[in-house]
């Protein structure tokens, strides 16, 4: 390569720079020259240092007697050929006619001057390049010595002239035999023959002289072969040079991006730690600010705990409440309880004289509401802009740092807050990008606006169900245990899949039917339905389930039927079928007469579509439709609910900040009823749930000022039906009977076929006169949002979407099967979170009932049979007597009897109480209390040997105890009036203390009585202060205050299918005036019963001059009959009152010999039997003679009234 650069890639050497190639002596050890020389200078040097280093290199080849290195002479010997090769392609090189003849000269003297040169030049003569090196030597050495004639002036060494070294170099050159000179030539002869000279010259012998000439001729030939071969291999050097050049630079290159991603890996590596650190500062500050956060929020709550109405630091005049739907949902998915709420609405809407005006603010905000205490918090601003992770406190046990993490939007009726869904190994985050400010999210506090983060527990979710979001299938819905659901809309439906089956594989211990599919649910429950298992409600509300109707979306709110369509009627006679709609067909052609307009209609628009089509033009609206609104959307569910907060805010906003104009307000249901059916054109709202079970949203209780009508009238409460007796509670009740009528029952399924069946879309639609705007529909029959590109277009999908409703899922394909003409119900269900579950009722001669009796502190059981199986409904007036079945002594008195699915009695003595199993989740429980350290002692069904004490404070004794939560929770009241929340771990293994207790405060004295209802969430405790209180247990917070008894509460009781409450309280009765000192020394007691709605509004009150001493209502499904409250009284009767209007229906005289008071009442779930214990320990139980019913019997109360009796018993 070196020899290749010095041939083709150097410069030509210049006559200037002759003398560099005699300059110093190089030694073989290297090459030493001036950097600051000029290029050939450079190259000068390189070259001669070649020379030398193959002169010294071949030396121990060529003189084999020197004495050298034995290393160095095997190198030099297994490289002679290769040395003397690239020696004498140099030599070719250098001494050829493209230098100047002083570099010729100065090559020839600097090799001649190297030691033993003989001997290298006899080596490289003798190669494969003898005859090219012979020629050009013998060339040069001729050329030099007609030109020059004197020595170099820089030779050192052995330096003779030059003459004598041509001549020697000459000789060697004819010795050798490289070229046709023959040995003994002398230079001198043939350097005196000059060709043109002695061409006449005929002395001369031909023979030689032509001898001459060809041997000239030839060596002139070999250097012109040698000139064209330099030529090329300079070109193919050129071509090498660029090639290797190429490569050296790609080499480069290589390195250099190996260097590169060297550094750039090391400044990764450092900008990491760097990070690192950095993050790891910034997470300590953020998660010292999230539990600074945590703290205020449980300071916050302390504050709340002890500032409410009845708390010890209340002060009423410092809020602006009112009373909104709570969104928790109770059995069969209905929302009958109302929460405080912050009042943000402007005072122009609220009526004046209503006591919510204030003389300096004109708005009411929350800001604006300080609560008690408030103060603290002043100088406690946090930032909310903590990473999503750094938000979670995680739980003991719980490992925060192996987390699954999808971007979704929570969906609540008036926002649309986007976050992310977090799961751990314990419980599921939703993590809030802002604050999660709307009134349907269960915030930590009702005043907390900050609140960004929701959690709840694997073991808290019962149901999941996949749901569309603006007509995109990209939603799910979680149910939770405690009656709360999230409706939760993700980026894709591909992400909605994944996290589907995420949540199905964790471990949720009281998720319902899991591995059921949407089909087989639908199967079962319609199967259900018809047999007549469970109600007309309760099938709506699950189909409105399984076809995605959800409360967190107002277009997607769920729908029900017109019933009736008599509103103007004194009594209603649910035996007319004049009194009901037409099932069969839409609201809006209830007048069949009416039905041209709509065919008319959507001939007119397929005629347009077929004119105006264009080959790939298409429109929002270009399908033909009846109907340019649809039953259900926004505007209707507001429009029905705009007196009840939350939806009142909702209203106004949907509005643009007012009201509607009065004459459109939702005022009067006969005219709601007339425009639907007949009147109105674009009016084909249905109904939404609430008419079936909430009276309060017919009341314009917090006095919002909705205007007054062109006749003057202001509009304030809805206006009912006259056989409503004005009575909005009434009018549910009743409402809810239509709904479960027999021709109800008849005909619901053709209404089913329109809204989830068949009639939906399809010619079926257009035949049943049942099409709709297109924007309203889903999939093909619908629009696609994502398909069209232009952002204008696309917004205004949107807002179409957003305002016009959605349709329901398509749940059938077929017609929809008749409900069964002879069904009854057979079976009861229980309620778990939301879901439903029945249970078969087995034959009365396979039950066979028996008692469970639980010692005080001891579980020792004894099962006793009772006898009278042979049973039917309790009440029955073919036999106005109860018959007496079955009386047994007990060992204990019985305080309390719980009736438990399949027959078993379960009665436990004073200070004891057992709560059965609610779920397979968990298992029963036994609280027994009254102990020397006033503790409560907790056993479990499943492991009864180990025992959980729960110490209650020394000043508080434990008075009485309830279990809610499904066996999660237990809930003590004591004599200090102090309501305490203790959560327990109850599974089937046995029970553990978590450590979390919560205690309220709100009574002023002892608390004598406390019963839960679980179905609504609620606890209600009686006391020795006159009142009554209503406490949540899901948020462990006070609800409402029930007051105005005339004495201490000595006993409550709560209806399982209503909520309603009932109270006994004990009064002195007032002596007239006339009345003389002794007789008002012996004033008799009066014992009042009240029943209250689960929002605290009095029903009626009823007095008794014999103590109350129990109550039990039944739980037998609303609609279908009338539910009783039975009350066991101190003389030994039973009393059986209405659980409507608390009238007495049924006495049930003591059967005993002597009458006892009645200490405890139980009814079985369908109502068949009645249980009472008695202070003497006996157990007497009622049951009824076996019957035939007959379809037009009139029956009674305590399950046994049905739909049609109501014309004329109310």
């Amino acid at each position: 390569m070196a020899v290749d650069w010095v041939m083709f890639g150097a410069e030509h050497f210049t006559e200037n720079h002759a003398h560099h190639f005699m300059e110093g002596v190089m030694m073989p050890g290297g090459m030493d020259f001036d950097p600051r020389a000029s290029i050939p200078a450079t190259d000068v040097g390189f070259t001669r240092f070649l020379l030398n280093f193959f002169c010294h290199t071949l030396l121990p080849a060529v003189r084999k007697n020197m004495t050298l290195n034995l290393d160095r002479q095997r190198y030099s010997i297994s490289s002679r050929s290769q040395l003397n090769e690239q020696l004498g392609r140099l030599l070719c090189h250098l001494l050829s006619a493209v230098h100047v003849t002083p570099v010729r000269a100065a090559v020839l003297r600097q090799l001649w001057s190297t030691d033993d040169s003989r001997y290298i030049l006899n080596s490289v003569l003798n190669s494969t390049l003898k005859k090219t090196l012979g020629s050009r030597l013998v060339l040069t050495i001729l050329h030099l010595h007609r030109h020059v004639s004197r020595p170099h002036p820089h030779t050192r060494g052995r330096d003779p002239d030059l003459g004598n070294l041509l001549g020697d170099l000459f000789d060697l050159v004819c010795r050798s035999g490289s070229t046709r000179l023959k040995a003994g030539t002398e230079l001198s002869s043939l350097a005196a023959h000059d060709p043109q000279r002695e061409a006449g010259d005929s002395t001369r012998d031909s023979k030689k002289r032509h001898k001459f000439e060809t041997n000239l001729e030839d060596m002139r030939n070999l250097d012109q072969r040698w000139q064209e071969r330099y030529e090329y291999d300079i070109r193919g050097f050129a071509l090498k040079q660029k090639t290797t050049y190429s490569k050296l630079v790609e080499k480069a290159r290589e390195r250099q991006q190996v260097v590169d991603r060297s550094s750039e890996s090391v400044s990764t590596h450092i900008f990491g730690l760097q990070s690192q650190l950095r993050k790891s500062f910034l997470e300590q500050m953020s998660k010292a600010s999230v539990t600074e956060r945590d703290n205020l929020r449980q300071w916050r709550r302390v504050i709340l705990l002890n500032t409410h109405l009845r708390a010890l630091w209340s002060k009423d005049e410092c809020r602006t409440m009112c009373w909104q739907l709570d969104p928790t949902e109770g059995p069969g998915r209905v929302r009958r309880r109302m929460m405080r709420a912050p009042l943000t609405i402007h005072s122009r809407h609220i009526l004046t004289g209503s006591g919510r005006h204030s003389e300096d603010e004109t708005t009411l905000h929350t800001d604006k509401t300080m609560s008690p205490l408030s103060f603290i918090f002043d100088n406690t601003a946090y930032s909310g802009t903590e990473g999503i992770f750094n938000k979670v406190v995680p739980q003991k046990g719980e490992d925060i740092n192996h987390l699954y993490n999808w971007k979704c939007s929570n969906i609540s009726p008036d926002n649309c807050c986007r976050g992310h869904l977090i799961l751990s190994n314990m419980r599921c985050y939703f993590v809030g990008d802002e604050p999660l400010g709307d009134p349907n999210i269960t915030k930590v506090l009702p005043s907390d606006e900050e609140v960004a983060l929701l959690s709840w527990q694997h073991s808290e979710v019962v149901e999941i169900h996949r749901r569309r979001y603006m007509l995109k299938d990209d939603a799910l819905e979680i149910f939770l245990i405690s009656g709360k659901t999230m409706l939760l809309s993700f980026e894709s439906t591909a992400a909605r899949n994944t996290v589907h089956a995420t949540l199905l594989q964790l471990d949720l211990p009281n998720m319902v039917d899991s591995g059921e599919s949407e089909s087989e649910k639908l199967k079962s429950v319609t199967h259900s339905w018809q047999q007549g298992e469970i109600t007309n409600f309760e099938y709506l509300m699950e189909l409105n389930k399984l076809a995605g109707r959800t409360f967190n979306d107002l277009m997607q709110y769920p729908v029900f039927p017109f019933i009736l369509a008599d509103y103007h009627s004194s009594e209603l006679d649910l035996r007319k079928p004049e009194s009901f709609r037409k099932f069969r067909v839409p609201i809006s052609v209830q007048d069949e007469s009416r039905a041209k307009k709509y065919l008319d209609t959507y001939k007119f628009l397929a005629n347009e579509r077929r004119a105006s089509a264009a080959p790939g033009l298409s429109s929002i609206s270009d399908k033909p439709y009846h109907y340019g609104s649809h039953y259900s959307n926004s505007g209707i569910v507001l429009h029905f609910l705009v007196r009840l907060p939350p939806f009142t805010e909702m209203f106004l906003a949907f509005q643009g900040g007012s009201f509607d104009i009065a004459d459109r307000t939702f005022r009067k249901l006969e005219t709601t009823w007339w425009l639907s059916s007949s009147e109105s054109a674009t009016d084909v709202k249905e109904l939404v749930p609430e008419f079936f079970f909430l009276p309060e949203f017919l009341a314009n209780s917090e006095r919002f000022n909705f205007g007054e009508c062109q006749t003057g009238e202001r509009v304030d409460h809805v206006i009912l039906p006259p056989w409503a007796k004005d009575d909005r509670r009434l009018f549910v009740l009743k409402h809810r009977q239509a709904l479960e009528s027999d021709f109800v029952s008849r005909n619901l399924h053709e209404w089913i076929d329109l809204v989830f069946g068949f009639k939906q879309t399809g010619k079926a639609a257009v035949q049943a006169i049942n099409v709709f705007h297109p924007a309203t529909y889903y999939g093909a029959d619908g629009i696609d949002i994502d398909s069209v590109t232009d952002p204008t277009q696309q917004a205004a999908m949107r807002a179409m979407v957003k305002t016009y409703g959605q349709m329901p899922l398509q749940l059938f394909r077929d017609p929809h099967p008749p409900r069964s003409k002879n069904s009854i119900l057979t079976s009861f269900r229980i309620r778990i979170g939301s879901a439903l579950r029945w249970l078969s009722a087995a034959p009365p001669t396979q039950r066979t009932p028996s008692l469970y009796f639980w010692m005080h502190v001891s579980s020792v059981k004894a099962r006793i049979p009772l006898s009278g199986s042979e049973c039917d409904f309790i009440g029955t007036p073919g036999s106005p007597d109860l018959v007496f079945a079955h009386d047994q002594s007990l060992e204990r008195v019985p305080e309390r009897i719980s009736v438990v699915g399949g027959g078993e009695l379960i009665v436990t003595g004073l200070q004891t109480a057992y709560f059965p199993s609610s779920s397979p989740a968990t298992a029963g429980v036994l609280v027994v209390w009254g102990t020397w350290d006033n503790s409560l002692v907790l056993r479990s069904t499943a492991c009864e040997s180990t025992a959980v004490r729960l110490h209650s404070h020394p000043l508080n004794k434990v008075t009485c105890c309830e279990c809610v939560r499904s066996g999660q929770m237990i809930v003590s009241g004591g004599s200090a009036g102090t309501i305490s929340f203790w959560t327990i771990s109850n599974t089937p293994s046995g029970l553990s203390y978590t450590g979390k207790a919560v205690h309220l405060r709100g009574h002023d004295g002892p608390i004598n009585c406390m019963m839960a209802c679980k179905p609504f969430g609620i606890v209600v405790t009686g006391s020795a202060d006159h009142t009554c209180i209503i406490w949540d247990t899901n948020r462990l917070s006070y609800v409402n205050t029930l007051g105005s008894h005339e004495g201490p509460v000595s006993v409550v009781a709560t209806s399982p299918t209503l909520g309603d409450i009932a109270s006994v309280c004990t009064a002195l009765s007032r002596p007239s005036r006339t009345s003389t000192t002794a007789n008002r020394s012996s004033e008799e007691q009066l014992f009042y019963l009240r029943v209250w709605t689960i929002n605290g509004h009095l029903v009626r009150r009823v007095s008794s001059k014999v103590q109350i001493k129990c109550l039990q209502y039944s739980s037998a499904p609303e609609g279908v009959y009338i539910n009783v409250l039975a009350g066991g009284l101190a003389n030994g009767n039973i009393n059986l009152w209405s659980s409507w209007d608390l009238s007495l229906i049924r006495e049930v005289p003591c059967p005993l010999p002597t009458s006892y008071p009645v200490l405890s009442i139980g009814i079985s779930s369908l109502s068949k039997e009645l249980y009472a214990g008695y202070s003497n320990r006996q157990l007497v139980a009622w049951v009824k003679p076996r019957h035939e019913f007959r379809e037009e019997q009139d029956f009674e109360h305590l399950g046994l009234e049905p739909y049609f009796s109501m014309s004329k018993r109310l």
